[in-house]
Protein backbone atom coordinates (compact mmCIF):
# COMPACT_ATOMS: atom_id res chain seq x y z
CA UNK A 1 0.00 0.00 0.00
CA UNK A 2 2.77 2.22 0.84
CA UNK A 3 4.37 1.38 -2.08
CA UNK A 4 1.12 2.72 -4.39
CA UNK A 5 0.79 5.67 -2.32
CA UNK A 6 4.36 6.86 -3.41
CA UNK A 7 4.14 5.70 -7.00
CA UNK A 8 0.84 7.61 -7.48
CA UNK A 9 2.06 10.79 -7.04
CA UNK A 10 4.82 10.32 -8.92
CA UNK A 11 3.59 9.33 -11.72
CA UNK A 12 1.39 12.78 -11.89
CA UNK A 13 4.17 15.05 -11.32
CA UNK A 14 5.88 12.80 -14.46
CA UNK A 15 2.90 13.50 -16.69
CA UNK A 16 2.47 17.23 -15.32
CA UNK A 17 6.02 18.06 -16.03
CA UNK A 18 6.14 16.43 -19.34
CA UNK A 19 2.86 18.32 -20.36
CA UNK A 20 4.62 21.22 -19.07
CA UNK A 21 7.82 20.31 -20.68
CA UNK A 22 5.96 20.27 -24.40
CA UNK A 23 3.69 23.53 -23.79
CA UNK A 24 7.72 25.37 -23.31
CA UNK A 25 8.79 23.43 -26.29
CA UNK A 26 5.78 24.24 -28.71
CA UNK A 27 6.33 28.28 -27.45
CA UNK A 28 9.47 28.38 -28.22
CA UNK A 29 9.94 26.58 -31.62
CA UNK A 30 6.43 28.87 -32.76
CA UNK A 31 3.83 27.64 -35.18
CA UNK A 32 5.26 27.36 -37.83
CA UNK A 33 8.15 25.78 -36.62
CA UNK A 34 6.01 23.68 -35.21
CA UNK A 35 4.38 22.54 -38.46
CA UNK A 36 7.65 21.39 -39.62
CA UNK A 37 8.42 19.61 -36.96
CA UNK A 38 5.15 17.29 -37.06
CA UNK A 39 5.11 16.91 -40.51
CA UNK A 40 8.62 15.28 -40.06
CA UNK A 41 7.59 13.15 -37.06
CA UNK A 42 4.37 11.92 -39.54
CA UNK A 43 6.21 11.12 -41.96
CA UNK A 44 9.53 9.12 -40.43
CA UNK A 45 6.19 7.26 -38.18
CA UNK A 46 3.97 6.75 -41.40
CA UNK A 47 6.84 6.40 -44.25
CA UNK A 48 4.70 9.01 -46.16
CA UNK A 49 5.56 11.98 -47.52
CA UNK A 50 3.13 15.32 -46.45
CA UNK A 51 3.31 18.27 -48.04
CA UNK A 52 1.09 21.62 -47.47
CA UNK A 53 1.16 23.96 -50.83
CA UNK A 54 -1.68 25.93 -49.33
CA UNK A 55 -2.03 28.17 -46.42
CA UNK A 56 -1.19 27.22 -42.72
CA UNK A 57 -2.73 28.27 -39.64
CA UNK A 58 -1.98 26.87 -36.02
CA UNK A 59 -3.12 28.22 -32.93
CA UNK A 60 -1.24 27.07 -29.82
CA UNK A 61 -1.87 29.20 -26.55
CA UNK A 62 -5.33 27.59 -25.98
CA UNK A 63 -6.44 24.36 -23.76
CA UNK A 64 -7.58 23.49 -27.45
CA UNK A 65 -4.85 23.98 -29.86
CA UNK A 66 -6.04 23.96 -33.16
CA UNK A 67 -4.12 23.15 -36.54
CA UNK A 68 -5.41 23.83 -40.17
CA UNK A 69 -3.66 23.65 -43.43
CA UNK A 70 -4.99 23.84 -46.53
CA UNK A 71 -3.29 21.81 -50.02
CA UNK A 72 -2.42 18.71 -48.57
CA UNK A 73 -1.09 15.55 -50.33
CA UNK A 74 0.16 12.58 -48.53
CA UNK A 75 2.28 10.43 -50.87
CA UNK A 76 1.66 5.96 -50.92
CA UNK A 77 4.26 5.08 -48.45
CA UNK A 78 7.49 3.44 -49.29
CA UNK A 79 6.51 -0.05 -49.68
CA UNK A 80 3.95 0.62 -52.48
CA UNK A 81 4.03 1.71 -55.78
CA UNK A 82 5.04 5.46 -56.09
CA UNK A 83 1.87 7.60 -56.43
CA UNK A 84 -0.74 10.00 -54.14
CA UNK A 85 -3.00 8.24 -51.79
CA UNK A 86 -4.62 11.31 -50.34
CA UNK A 87 -5.42 14.79 -51.92
CA UNK A 88 -7.10 16.97 -49.59
CA UNK A 89 -8.86 20.78 -49.81
CA UNK A 90 -8.29 21.22 -46.35
CA UNK A 91 -8.06 19.64 -43.22
CA UNK A 92 -8.89 20.85 -39.75
CA UNK A 93 -7.17 19.55 -36.29
CA UNK A 94 -8.61 20.38 -33.16
CA UNK A 95 -6.53 19.10 -29.76
CA UNK A 96 -7.66 18.66 -26.11
CA UNK A 97 -4.84 18.55 -23.45
CA UNK A 98 -5.15 15.57 -20.56
CA UNK A 99 -3.03 14.67 -17.60
CA UNK A 100 -1.72 11.43 -19.30
CA UNK A 101 0.95 10.72 -22.10
CA UNK A 102 0.45 11.24 -24.68
CA UNK A 103 -0.72 14.75 -23.15
CA UNK A 104 -2.90 15.57 -25.80
CA UNK A 105 -5.86 13.79 -28.01
CA UNK A 106 -7.50 14.92 -31.16
CA UNK A 107 -10.96 16.05 -30.09
CA UNK A 108 -12.22 16.86 -33.48
CA UNK A 109 -11.23 16.57 -37.43
CA UNK A 110 -12.82 17.98 -40.48
CA UNK A 111 -11.61 16.71 -44.11
CA UNK A 112 -12.97 18.82 -47.09
CA UNK A 113 -12.46 18.25 -50.75
CA UNK A 114 -10.86 14.94 -50.37
CA UNK A 115 -9.51 12.26 -53.28
CA UNK A 116 -8.32 9.17 -51.65
CA UNK A 117 -6.90 6.95 -53.78
CA UNK A 118 -6.63 3.34 -52.24
CA UNK A 119 -4.46 0.41 -53.25
CA UNK A 120 -4.14 -2.95 -51.87
CA UNK A 121 -1.89 -5.93 -53.69
CA UNK A 122 -2.58 -9.44 -53.88
CA UNK A 123 -0.07 -10.00 -51.00
CA UNK A 124 -2.46 -7.76 -48.60
CA UNK A 125 -0.12 -5.07 -48.58
CA UNK A 126 -1.92 -1.65 -48.36
CA UNK A 127 -1.59 2.04 -49.00
CA UNK A 128 -3.71 2.83 -46.07
CA UNK A 129 -1.50 0.48 -43.58
CA UNK A 130 0.48 1.82 -41.05
CA UNK A 131 3.13 -0.43 -41.56
CA UNK A 132 4.17 -2.88 -44.65
CA UNK A 133 3.14 -5.51 -41.90
CA UNK A 134 -0.61 -4.80 -41.88
CA UNK A 135 -2.54 -2.05 -40.18
CA UNK A 136 -1.35 -2.42 -36.33
CA UNK A 137 -4.23 -0.81 -33.91
CA UNK A 138 -5.29 1.45 -36.14
CA UNK A 139 -5.68 4.69 -36.79
CA UNK A 140 -5.80 6.99 -32.80
CA UNK A 141 -9.20 7.53 -31.49
CA UNK A 142 -10.60 10.64 -32.29
CA UNK A 143 -13.55 12.76 -30.53
CA UNK A 144 -15.76 14.10 -33.80
CA UNK A 145 -15.42 13.45 -37.37
CA UNK A 146 -16.48 15.33 -40.47
CA UNK A 147 -15.78 14.09 -44.37
CA UNK A 148 -18.13 15.41 -46.70
CA UNK A 149 -18.58 14.02 -50.13
CA UNK A 150 -14.78 12.73 -50.26
CA UNK A 151 -13.69 11.52 -54.26
CA UNK A 152 -13.04 7.95 -53.31
CA UNK A 153 -11.18 5.14 -55.52
CA UNK A 154 -10.85 1.91 -54.30
CA UNK A 155 -8.47 -0.88 -55.95
CA UNK A 156 -8.39 -4.22 -53.72
CA UNK A 157 -6.66 -6.93 -55.88
CA UNK A 158 -6.80 -9.60 -52.91
CA UNK A 159 -10.45 -9.26 -51.83
CA UNK A 160 -11.30 -8.64 -55.82
CA UNK A 161 -13.27 -5.35 -54.89
CA UNK A 162 -13.16 -2.23 -57.43
CA UNK A 163 -15.10 0.69 -56.16
CA UNK A 164 -15.70 4.51 -57.57
CA UNK A 165 -17.82 7.00 -55.62
CA UNK A 166 -18.47 9.62 -53.39
CA UNK A 167 -18.29 8.56 -49.58
CA UNK A 168 -19.04 10.72 -46.41
CA UNK A 169 -18.22 10.09 -42.97
CA UNK A 170 -19.44 12.04 -39.61
CA UNK A 171 -21.09 12.45 -36.48
CA UNK A 172 -24.70 12.23 -37.62
CA UNK A 173 -26.30 15.20 -35.71
CA UNK A 174 -30.65 14.20 -35.69
CA UNK A 175 -30.74 16.42 -33.02
CA UNK A 176 -31.56 13.19 -30.86
CA UNK A 177 -28.90 11.29 -29.44
CA UNK A 178 -25.93 13.20 -27.78
CA UNK A 179 -23.55 12.23 -28.57
CA UNK A 180 -24.53 11.75 -32.16
CA UNK A 181 -23.68 7.88 -33.60
CA UNK A 182 -20.86 7.60 -36.52
CA UNK A 183 -22.38 7.87 -40.23
CA UNK A 184 -20.47 6.39 -43.22
CA UNK A 185 -22.28 6.08 -45.98
CA UNK A 186 -20.98 6.24 -50.25
CA UNK A 187 -22.67 5.94 -53.51
CA UNK A 188 -20.89 4.78 -56.46
CA UNK A 189 -19.83 1.58 -58.80
CA UNK A 190 -18.86 -1.12 -56.99
CA UNK A 191 -17.23 -3.99 -59.44
CA UNK A 192 -18.62 -2.27 -62.26
CA UNK A 193 -22.19 -2.24 -60.83
CA UNK A 194 -24.51 0.81 -59.09
CA UNK A 195 -24.24 0.21 -55.66
CA UNK A 196 -24.48 1.88 -52.14
CA UNK A 197 -23.55 1.33 -48.83
CA UNK A 198 -23.93 2.64 -44.96
CA UNK A 199 -22.10 1.98 -41.70
CA UNK A 200 -23.73 3.55 -38.48
CA UNK A 201 -21.12 3.12 -35.57
CA UNK A 202 -21.15 4.32 -31.66
CA UNK A 203 -20.48 7.79 -31.38
CA UNK A 204 -17.15 8.13 -31.59
CA UNK A 205 -16.96 10.29 -28.34
CA UNK A 206 -17.42 7.11 -26.34
CA UNK A 207 -14.92 4.85 -28.12
CA UNK A 208 -12.43 3.50 -26.21
CA UNK A 209 -9.27 1.19 -26.19
CA UNK A 210 -10.41 -1.58 -23.75
CA UNK A 211 -14.38 -1.95 -24.81
CA UNK A 212 -15.85 -3.17 -28.16
CA UNK A 213 -17.11 -0.61 -30.80
CA UNK A 214 -20.55 -1.91 -32.11
CA UNK A 215 -21.71 -1.09 -35.86
CA UNK A 216 -24.18 -2.32 -38.41
CA UNK A 217 -23.31 -2.01 -42.11
CA UNK A 218 -26.16 -2.42 -44.77
CA UNK A 219 -25.23 -2.88 -48.64
CA UNK A 220 -26.88 -2.35 -51.82
CA UNK A 221 -25.80 -3.40 -55.41
CA UNK A 222 -27.75 -5.04 -58.65
CA UNK A 223 -31.11 -6.20 -56.14
CA UNK A 224 -28.74 -7.96 -53.73
CA UNK A 225 -28.50 -6.54 -50.50
CA UNK A 226 -25.82 -7.31 -47.36
CA UNK A 227 -26.33 -6.38 -44.18
CA UNK A 228 -24.72 -7.14 -41.15
CA UNK A 229 -24.32 -6.65 -37.51
CA UNK A 230 -21.18 -6.48 -35.55
CA UNK A 231 -17.80 -4.97 -33.12
CA UNK A 232 -14.78 -4.05 -33.50
CA UNK A 233 -12.64 -6.30 -29.92
CA UNK A 234 -10.64 -2.81 -29.87
CA UNK A 235 -11.36 -0.12 -31.86
CA UNK A 236 -10.39 0.81 -34.63
CA UNK A 237 -8.17 -2.49 -34.93
CA UNK A 238 -9.54 -4.34 -37.74
CA UNK A 239 -7.34 -7.31 -36.66
CA UNK A 240 -10.31 -8.79 -34.51
CA UNK A 241 -13.90 -8.60 -34.92
CA UNK A 242 -17.18 -10.67 -35.18
CA UNK A 243 -20.65 -10.46 -35.60
CA UNK A 244 -23.44 -12.22 -38.24
CA UNK A 245 -24.50 -11.34 -41.50
CA UNK A 246 -27.50 -11.66 -44.17
CA UNK A 247 -27.17 -11.61 -48.21
CA UNK A 248 -30.21 -11.61 -50.10
CA UNK A 249 -31.01 -10.82 -54.21
CA UNK A 250 -32.54 -12.55 -57.78
CA UNK A 251 -28.91 -13.91 -58.32
CA UNK A 252 -26.38 -15.99 -56.24
CA UNK A 253 -24.05 -15.24 -59.38
CA UNK A 254 -24.37 -11.11 -58.63
CA UNK A 255 -23.64 -11.38 -55.22
CA UNK A 256 -20.10 -11.21 -56.62
CA UNK A 257 -21.08 -7.53 -56.54
CA UNK A 258 -20.93 -7.13 -53.01
CA UNK A 259 -18.71 -9.74 -52.05
CA UNK A 260 -16.40 -10.31 -54.65
CA UNK A 261 -16.65 -13.76 -54.86
CA UNK A 262 -17.64 -15.50 -58.02
CA UNK A 263 -20.34 -17.58 -57.59
CA UNK A 264 -22.71 -19.89 -59.60
CA UNK A 265 -25.92 -18.64 -61.56
CA UNK A 266 -28.71 -19.71 -59.14
CA UNK A 267 -32.53 -18.42 -58.58
CA UNK A 268 -33.44 -15.79 -55.74
CA UNK A 269 -31.42 -17.06 -52.76
CA UNK A 270 -30.87 -16.11 -49.25
CA UNK A 271 -27.56 -16.90 -47.01
CA UNK A 272 -26.67 -16.01 -43.82
CA UNK A 273 -23.94 -17.26 -40.78
CA UNK A 274 -22.05 -15.61 -38.36
CA UNK A 275 -18.24 -13.95 -39.41
CA UNK A 276 -15.10 -13.81 -36.92
CA UNK A 277 -11.83 -13.16 -37.88
CA UNK A 278 -8.60 -12.60 -35.76
CA UNK A 279 -5.46 -11.01 -37.39
CA UNK A 280 -5.19 -13.11 -41.13
CA UNK A 281 -7.85 -16.08 -39.80
CA UNK A 282 -11.35 -15.91 -40.94
CA UNK A 283 -14.39 -17.86 -40.29
CA UNK A 284 -17.71 -18.19 -41.20
CA UNK A 285 -19.99 -20.29 -39.33
CA UNK A 286 -23.02 -21.69 -39.17
CA UNK A 287 -24.09 -19.93 -42.55
CA UNK A 288 -26.75 -21.59 -44.67
CA UNK A 289 -27.48 -20.59 -48.21
CA UNK A 290 -30.98 -21.83 -50.40
CA UNK A 291 -32.19 -21.57 -53.13
CA UNK A 292 -35.06 -23.20 -54.77
CA UNK A 293 -35.91 -26.49 -52.79
CA UNK A 294 -31.37 -26.83 -52.33
CA UNK A 295 -28.97 -25.57 -49.11
CA UNK A 296 -25.84 -26.18 -48.13
CA UNK A 297 -24.48 -24.93 -44.61
CA UNK A 298 -21.59 -25.76 -42.93
CA UNK A 299 -18.53 -23.66 -41.53
CA UNK A 300 -15.76 -22.38 -43.23
CA UNK A 301 -12.14 -20.94 -42.48
CA UNK A 302 -9.36 -19.11 -44.74
CA UNK A 303 -6.32 -18.90 -43.30
CA UNK A 304 -4.04 -16.48 -44.73
CA UNK A 305 -1.19 -16.19 -42.68
CA UNK A 306 0.74 -17.71 -45.21
CA UNK A 307 2.33 -17.27 -48.62
CA UNK A 308 -0.79 -19.28 -50.02
CA UNK A 309 -4.64 -18.83 -48.37
CA UNK A 310 -5.53 -22.23 -46.96
CA UNK A 311 -9.23 -23.24 -47.38
CA UNK A 312 -10.63 -25.77 -44.33
CA UNK A 313 -14.49 -26.32 -44.31
CA UNK A 314 -17.34 -29.05 -44.06
CA UNK A 315 -20.40 -28.65 -45.33
CA UNK A 316 -23.92 -30.17 -45.22
CA UNK A 317 -26.76 -30.35 -47.84
CA UNK A 318 -30.33 -31.99 -47.26
CA UNK A 319 -31.02 -31.46 -50.73
CA UNK A 320 -29.01 -30.30 -53.79
CA UNK A 321 -30.58 -30.00 -57.48
CA UNK A 322 -29.03 -29.67 -60.64
CA UNK A 323 -31.95 -27.57 -61.55
CA UNK A 324 -31.92 -24.77 -58.38
CA UNK A 325 -27.79 -24.22 -60.60
CA UNK A 326 -26.93 -22.46 -63.55
CA UNK A 327 -28.06 -20.22 -66.13
CA UNK A 328 -31.95 -21.99 -66.67
CA UNK A 329 -32.31 -21.44 -62.78
CA UNK A 330 -31.97 -17.54 -63.06
CA UNK A 331 -33.86 -17.72 -66.34
CA UNK A 332 -31.18 -16.66 -68.49
CA UNK A 333 -31.40 -19.77 -71.03
CA UNK A 334 -32.70 -19.82 -74.20
CA UNK A 335 -36.33 -21.54 -74.71
CA UNK A 336 -34.87 -24.40 -76.61
CA UNK A 337 -32.19 -25.43 -73.80
CA UNK A 338 -35.10 -24.87 -71.59
CA UNK A 339 -36.89 -27.41 -73.49
CA UNK A 340 -34.15 -29.77 -73.61
CA UNK A 341 -33.67 -32.11 -70.59
CA UNK A 342 -30.51 -32.05 -70.23
CA UNK A 343 -29.75 -34.27 -66.79
CA UNK A 344 -26.42 -31.76 -65.73
CA UNK A 345 -26.19 -28.09 -65.51
CA UNK A 346 -24.11 -26.53 -68.26
CA UNK A 347 -22.55 -23.87 -66.47
CA UNK A 348 -18.92 -24.50 -66.45
CA UNK A 349 -16.73 -24.91 -63.70
CA UNK A 350 -14.79 -21.72 -62.82
CA UNK A 351 -11.31 -23.08 -61.57
CA UNK A 352 -9.40 -19.40 -61.48
CA UNK A 353 -10.70 -18.64 -58.21
CA UNK A 354 -8.95 -22.05 -57.07
CA UNK A 355 -5.65 -20.95 -57.86
CA UNK A 356 -2.71 -19.89 -55.98
CA UNK A 357 -4.85 -21.62 -52.40
CA UNK A 358 -5.25 -24.62 -50.78
CA UNK A 359 -8.60 -26.05 -50.35
CA UNK A 360 -9.62 -29.31 -47.86
CA UNK A 361 -13.06 -29.10 -47.88
CA UNK A 362 -15.76 -31.85 -47.46
CA UNK A 363 -19.59 -32.27 -48.54
CA UNK A 364 -21.99 -34.40 -47.01
CA UNK A 365 -25.45 -34.21 -49.25
CA UNK A 366 -28.11 -36.33 -47.91
CA UNK A 367 -30.26 -35.87 -51.15
CA UNK A 368 -28.95 -35.32 -54.80
CA UNK A 369 -31.33 -34.62 -58.07
CA UNK A 370 -29.55 -34.75 -60.91
CA UNK A 371 -32.03 -34.24 -63.40
CA UNK A 372 -34.16 -37.40 -63.17
CA UNK A 373 -31.89 -38.90 -61.32
CA UNK A 374 -31.40 -39.42 -57.49
CA UNK A 375 -28.75 -40.09 -55.23
CA UNK A 376 -28.83 -40.37 -51.24
CA UNK A 377 -26.07 -40.08 -48.77
CA UNK A 378 -22.73 -38.37 -50.24
CA UNK A 379 -19.96 -37.89 -49.39
CA UNK A 380 -17.08 -35.65 -51.05
CA UNK A 381 -13.93 -33.73 -50.53
CA UNK A 382 -12.54 -31.36 -52.53
CA UNK A 383 -8.40 -31.11 -51.64
CA UNK A 384 -5.92 -29.26 -53.74
CA UNK A 385 -2.04 -28.90 -52.38
CA UNK A 386 -0.07 -26.07 -54.46
CA UNK A 387 -2.17 -26.43 -57.29
CA UNK A 388 -1.44 -23.55 -60.02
Amino acid sequence: MARTLLTTPRRWLFILGTAAAVFAALVVIGEHGLMGVLLRELAARSGRQVRIEGPLEVQLLSLHPRLKAQKVSISNPTWMPAGVMADIGSVSIVLRWRLSLPPFEVERLEVHEARLRLLRERSGRANWHLHESGPGRGPPLIGSLSMPDADVELHDERHHVEFRGRVSAGDADDGIAAPPPLRIAGAGELNGRPATFAITGQPLAQARRDQPYHFTVVERANGNRLEARGFLEHPFDFRALQGTFAISGPDLKDAYYLIGLRMPDTGPYEMSGRFLRHNRRFECRNFLLTSGQSDVGGNLSVDSSGSRPKIVGELTARTLRSVDVGARAAGRAPEEENAAGLRVPTTPLRTSGLQNTDWNVKLEALRLELGPERFEHLTATLSIDHAC
